[in-house]
Parts: C-alpha cells; sequence; structure tokens
C-alpha cells in the first residue's frame, strides 16, 4: 500500500496495540515505524448530547475523563467518545500524534507529527487544563 493510499484509509492499523504505562495507565503503541504526516487511525466517534454528558459525569464518572469535547456549531453533541484506540491515548506536552475531527463524518483522525520509532508510546496532547499531575 503506498504512503499516499495509507492517509485514506479508514480503518484503524492493524500494528497498534495497547500497553500499560506505569503511572498512567493503558497507552497506544506502535509495532512499525511511522511516518510524520501518516494517518495512525481513524475512529468512528459516538456523540452525546450535553445533557447525556452530564448525566455520564454523575452517573458514571469513570467514563468522564474519557469524553471528548466535540463542539458542533449547533450545540446539539458537545461530547461523545472515540471507537477503536481512541480513548487510549495518553497525554503529553510534547506529543507525537495529533488529534483532527471530521465533524461532517462523525470521525476522529490521529495523524503522526513527527516520525515515532517502533514500541515508542503514541501521544496527543489533551489541549484542556489536565484533572492529574502529568508525568
Amino acid at each position: 500500500m503506498s504512503k499516499a493510499a495509507l492517509k485514506e484509509s479508514t480503518t484503524v492499523l492493524p500494528r497498534l496495540y495497547i500497553f500499560h504505562v506505569d503511572g498512567k495507565g493503558n497507552g497506544v503503541f506502535s509495532l512499525d515505524r511511522v511516518f510524520e504526516g501518516e494517518l495512525v487511525e481513524e475512529c468512528v466517534f459516538l456523540s452525546v448530547s450535553r445533557a447525556e454528558g452530564e448525566l455520564i459525569d454523575k452517573f458514571v464518572p469513570s467514563l468522564s475523563s474519557y469524553q471528548f469535547a466535540w463542539n458542533e456549531s449547533d450545540d446539539t453533541a458537545a461530547f461523545g467518545f472515540a471507537m477503536g484506540n481512541g480513548e487510549v491515548y495518553n497525554h503529553s506536552n510534547k506529543p507525537n500524534v495529533r488529534l483532527e475531527r471530521d465533524f461532517a463524518a462523525k470521525r476522529m483522525r490521529f495523524i503522526a507529527l513527527r516520525d515515532i520509532v517502533p514500541h515508542e508510546e503514541l501521544t496527543i496532547d489533551y489541549g484542556i487544563s489536565l484533572w492529574f499531575d502529568e508525568r
């Protein structure tokens, strides 16, 4: 598969795996080298209304830290969850992956910011005030 075709892929790449990271919980890693600009993963996004998000916060607080802000212009779906590995990417102030939201397709894309070596953790910048101490 060419690099261009890979960028257009809409599937989770089979080279990704989840591994426990001391002090952080689970994280996403790649078996193979990932090149800058390469699509790492594309996830379907399950949106929930602001009211549903508040109910999740109240009744299932363990899921609260896994919600992504969606911020559609009509504000009907303010939060939601990324399927696939999307919920497992850890935060870093020096991320190696960026998050791209596609509101029309209800997809989240994770794209490499730089070349990433095999077995290096794939991280994103959450872009919000953190509720935990960064390690």
